[in-house]
């Protein structure tokens, strides 16, 4: 049966008192509101057992203050005052302005932080009488309590955290940490809701507190501390593939899959933890950026996406003016499929391909000088200086481009990395060394110069050592081509 406890010392105090009303109002404007807290349980002793924690080992055994606040009906506070109990007991009467509509909280702490709550939503005060107001919720704490969390441990790292719903709660806030001393502990969640659900969490045992705020502003103290512990078996390695369809993703190492991926689609493999794998996109005249990807001792999920390029065999790169200015063509052996690789108000001449087909050097004064550039997926410019960069050809392996520049006062052949790294001088004199041509293996260039009074063919070493005349005509040779074979 529920009973009505009224706790033993009356505590009077009006609104002039420093902490309330800036002015005393007078006796005719005031009333007395007693306050009742109301025991669901209804012990035969002086304090609610609510009031008790036993089975809250973290927190004091009594409260150790009790605040009560007043407030009109717009929320706003009339009067407020903390008590200290006295052998565990609690009565309070305040004497406040005279109104209707009035609300009465009180807030039970613990160590400064507010571990119980209840109120009575609907006091009428008239002057110069005395009302009762009971509060109500006072035997559920507060404090939201985590409940077991499920499951636990997990084996793939999904789980749920989730808390008792504490009466009036407006907001949760949940936080985390990786370590028992709670260092570096972040909010993971703040809602309304009592649940958060996690997944794709790493091996490890993580740790979760939260707090509740209700709707009139009152924040709890914080939860017991409750953890789980990841012991994952298997991890996901996933990823996305662009600029192709029918792409086959393949997995290799400690396990066997495959599949089939559409341009813009991702592909997922599950695979056993501890494992090593290697990923690997592939379809006919393509090629993968990354090529594949290796992981080694996988215990975490991984992610690797894929660009795809199309390998041109069989087309024709050329320059045309056709359009009011040099532009760079494609077009298939037999002169059909004429297609506009590049659209500027500038010139781009000199397309040389990479020996798979994938991209194109060329070069081009788009940005005021002519330098060397690249198309595949991207127009990507390689060399940046003030003077003429021209002649890409590339090496046999792709890996170098060969180039003259007159960056040194004249023409002179110059060697950098594909991305334009690394940039080389090859060949030193006062006169113009052009059109560097690599050998099949690789291991020689052929350019053409004029240092004895007119243009010759000469070949040296991809070093720029042993720099040897092929030609001795006084009409004039130049732009020599090494065969493939």
């Amino acid at each position: 049966m529920k009973r009505t406890i009224l706790l033993g010392l009356i505590l009077l105090f009006t609104a002039c008192e420093k902490d309330h009303s800036p002015t005393k109002p007078s006796i005719s404007t005031t009333g007395t509101i007693q306050i009742v807290i109301a025991d669901k349980s209804a012990p035969a002793i002086d304090v609610p057992d609510s009031l008790d924690s036993v089975n809250k080992p973290a927190k004091p055994s009594r409260l150790d203050q009790l605040e009560v606040r007043v407030l009109k009906s717009d929320n706003s506070i009339l009067a407020s005052k903390t008590f200290t109990p006295s052998n565990g007991n609690f009565q309070v009467a305040m004497t406040v302005e005279a109104q209707n509509d009035l609300k009465v909280l009180c807030l039970g702490m613990f160590d400064s932080n507010v571990g119980y709550f209840g109120i009575d939503e609907d006091v009428d005060l008239q002057a110069g009488k005395t009302t009762t107001a009971t509060i109500t919720g006072w035997n559920d704490s507060y404090v939201p309590e985590i409940l077991p969390i499920s499951p636990n441990p997990s084996t793939d790292g999904s789980y749920n955290v989730s808390w008792n719903n504490v009466p009036n709660a407006a907001n949760y806030v949940l936080q985390e940490a990786d370590n028992q001393g709670l260092d570096g502990i972040g909010t993971v969640y703040s809602g309304n809701e009592p649940m958060r659900g996690f997944s794709g969490m790493v091996s490890g045992t993580y740790y979760y507190r939260v707090q509740a705020t209700n709707t009139y502003g009152i924040t709890s103290g914080w939860s017991d501390i409750a953890s789980v512990t990841i012991n994952k078996t298997e991890y996901i390695i996933s990823g996305t593939v662009t600029g192709a369809n029918g792409v086959l993703v393949t997995l290799s190492g400690n396990a066997f899959d495959s599949k089939t991926v559409n341009d813009g689609g991702s592909y997922s493999f599950t695979v056993a933890k501890g494992g090593n794998y290697s990923i690997t996109p592939s379809k006919t005249d393509y090629i993968f950026t990354p090529e594949n990807q290796t992981f080694i001792n996988v215990i975490s999920d991984q992610t690797q996406d894929f660009t795809s390029i199309k390998i041109l065999t069989g087309k024709i790169a050329f320059v045309s003016g056709r359009d009011g200015n040099d532009e760079i063509y494609v077009m298939t052996s037999d002169g059909s499929n004429q297609i506009r690789l590049t659209n500027n108000s500038a010139n781009d001449l000199g397309p040389s391909w990479s020996p798979d087909g994938s991209i194109i050097a060329f070069y081009s004064d788009r940005d005021g000088n002519f330098e060397i550039y690249v198309m595949g997926l991207n127009q990507t410019r390689l060399t940046d200086n003030s003077t003429d960069d021209r002649g890409p050809s590339w090496s046999p392996d792709g890996s170098q481009i060969a180039f003259h520049s007159n960056r040194d006062d004249n023409a002179e052949i110059y060697v950098m990395d594909a991305d334009g790294s690394n940039q080389i001088r090859l060949t030193y004199n006062s006169a113009w060394d052009l059109s560097p041509s690599w050998s099949p293996d690789g291991l020689k260039i052929a350019f053409d110069s004029d240092r004895d009074d007119h243009f010759e063919i000469y070949v040296m070493d991809a070093d720029g050592s042993n720099q040897t005349r092929l030609t001795y005509y006084s009409a004039g040779d130049s732009q020599p081509s090494w065969s493939p074979f």
